[in-house]
């Protein structure tokens, strides 16, 4: 279906949106984007690239059990402090870096979404960072769309269409129902 394919071709750059325009207020969107993008790093970069959150329970477990010590820690979170930046880059040596910014973080999950959304569109079932990735951009869209199609929404309809870049009165989209 036409619209499903829409749907998922602008995955990524609905994600980029959301990252840019609402991680200040929504950082759910922040949170899921970030345990997906290090999922790949996991899975298809043996850790390269993974980003760390010094605040986060189960990276600071993972950065201790790697052979981080206290001290390290200690200095991490002081500098964390200085910095407003409590994530950490895991480069090509397996070396941990402090990243400068968090924009800088935003700029590397924009840069690296669609190979993110690569993975989460072929391993969707695989593991639940994928999934929820999958649910809020693909399945969650349709299903909005269908209903504001059902409903007759024109208003919403249309937003929708604009916002995936679905135009409905292709001639192409012969089987899908107009408004």
């Amino acid at each position: 279906m036409k619209v499903m394919q829409k749907v998922i071709e602008s995955m990524p750059k609905r994600i980029a949106k959301d990252l840019r325009n609402n991680h200040l207020w929504n950082t759910d969107v922040f949170d899921m984007v970030l345990a997906a993008y290090n999922r790949y790093c996991e899975d298809e970069k043996d850790g390269i690239d993974y980003i760390y959150d010094i605040y986060n329970q189960e990276d600071l477990n993972t950065l201790v059990n790697n052979g981080m010590t206290a001290n390290d820690i200690t200095k991490l979170f002081e500098s964390a402090q200085d910095t407003k930046s409590n994530y950490l880059f895991c480069d090509c040596n397996h070396d941990i870096e402090q990243i400068a910014s968090f924009e800088n973080v935003l700029d590397l999950l924009i840069g690296m979404i669609d190979e993110v959304c690569e993975c989460a569109l072929l391993y969707v079932t695989r593991c639940e960072e994928y999934q929820a990735l999958y649910e809020r951009y693909v399945t969650d869209t349709y299903l909005e769309y269908k209903d504001a199609e059902s409903l007759r929404d024109k208003t919403r309809f249309n937003a929708i269409c604009e916002e995936i870049g679905y135009n409905p009165n292709d001639m192409c989209s012969s089987m899908d129902v107009k408004l």
